[in-house]
This record gives C-alpha cells, sequence and structure tokens, in this order.
C-alpha cells in the first residue's frame, strides 16, 4: 500500500508522439521529488481522496453557521482545488514567468449531486432559444465550435466528445495578463470536475481531460 501510495504522487509521465500524451504505468511513478510526499485526506462524495501538498491549492468547506435560515439546497460537501503543471501534471513551480503561469492548470473538484453539470444538449437548446445568431460550425482539433454573439467579442464556446458516451462544452474567454484561458466542467464517477488552462493548450483538449481523469483515480485512496 506504501509502495501504490508513493507511486499516485508521482509525476504523470506523459510522452509526447504525434501530438498526442499517453500516460504510463503506476510503477513509473514511483520516481518523484520529496515535495509532493506530505499528504492530505478529504472525503468527497462517496469517496476518499489522498492528495500531495505539493499539487493541493485549497480545500473549501461551506460554513453556514451564520445564517439564521440556511437553505437546505446549498452546497454542503467540500470543493477540493489543485495546481498542478502541464505537461506532466506535478506540482507546479512557484515562479511568475509567463511560460510558467501559461503551463498552470487549476482542476476543481466538487459533489455532482450538489453541482450538476448542464448537459451539452440542454446547453445548444437554450443558445437556440435565446440567441438568434447561434450556430454550429467544425472547428480545429476535433471541436465544434458553438457561434453565438459573444463570439465577436473573444470569447469562444466548443463541444468536445473525447468518447462517443461523453461530451462537455469548452470555453475560452478573452486574452488577460498572461493570455486566452479556457475551462470545461464535465461530470466524472460522483465528481464534478472543472479544469481552467491556458488557451495555448486548446490543442490537447483532450489529453486534459483524459488525463485529469487518471489523476482523479490515482487520488482516490
Amino acid at each position: 500500500m506504501n509502495i501504490l501510495r508513493t507511486a499516485i504522487f508521482s509525476t504523470l509521465c506523459i510522452v509526447a508522439a504525434a501530438s498526442a500524451l499517453v500516460v504510463t504505468s503506476r510503477q513509473d511513478f514511483v520516481r518523484r521529488d520529496n515535495v509532493q510526499q506530505e499528504f492530505v485526506t478529504q472525503k468527497l462524495g462517496a469517496h476518499i481522496y489522498v492528495i500531495p501538498k505539493g499539487i493541493l491549492e485549497s480545500i473549501y468547506k461551506p460554513d453556514y453557521s451564520r445564517d439564521p435560515n440556511p437553505n437546505p439546497a446549498w452546497p454542503h460537501e467540500a470543493v477540493i482545488r489543485l495546481f498542478v503543471r502541464w505537461p506532466d501534471f506535478s506540482a507546479p513551480p512557484k515562479s511568475n514567468q509567463l511560460d510558467d503561469a501559461k503551463n498552470r492548470l487549476l482542476i476543481s473538484l466538487g459533489s455532482l449531486k450538489e453541482l450538476p453539470v448542464t448537459s451539452v444538449e440542454k446547453i445548444i437548446a437554450n443558445r437556440k432559444n435565446n440567441d438568434s445568431k447561434f450556430a454550429m460550425h467544425q472547428a480545429a482539433f476535433g471541436l465544434t465550435e458553438l457561434y453565438d454573439r459573444d463570439t465577436g467579442f473573444g470569447w469562444h464556446r466548443y463541444v468536445a466528445s473525447p468518447s462517443p458516451t461523453v461530451e462537455f462544452e469548452i470555453v475560452c474567454f478573452p486574452p488577460g495578463p498572461v493570455g486566452g484561458g479556457c475551462q470545461f466542467e464535465v461530470g466524472y464517477s460522483d465528481l464534478k470536475l472543472v479544469v481552467v488552462f491556458s488557451s495555448d493548450h486548446l490543442i490537447h483538449w483532450k489529453n486534459l481531460y483524459e488525463n485529469t481523469t487518471r489523476l482523479i483515480d490515482l487520488l482516490r485512496k
């Protein structure tokens, strides 16, 4: 078990080949620097996650103790926020360099039951009803662009489908100090995953999804 737990926190060794990233076996995760060898344990949904401090940004736990009439529908589960580095999903360096900032990935884990993900079917239906300019076009990287009134103002929305049974929306927003950014929300097991990344990595959207879900599997106890 100790060997397996050490393996959990080693690098997601990713090999670039023909623009594809491949995560190696668990045995290869054993080699890792010591910065990730202190752990935090947190229950979320039906599972317990053992998280290396090196990639843990924060754990938010809702507290309604000061509210005299808390809404029973409000979320009660924790939200786990992870910071990892592209492309190896290791702990990001503490640096303000532009390249380091662009390679940081923010991954949030929440309860899918409390924080449901809107389906692509419903997103498309809502856009059709509310935007007369709505249209769908084939885009680069195997994506489908959802064209709407915001597209001309730096916003871009895409439908991504990494497998026949999974699809989600990717939203890319106007550039900021470190360039443009994108994010997607997707259900995985009993989790809602939110992944925020630089638009420079939009070409790797499928690898971002697949390696994020592999990371979650490795953190799960």
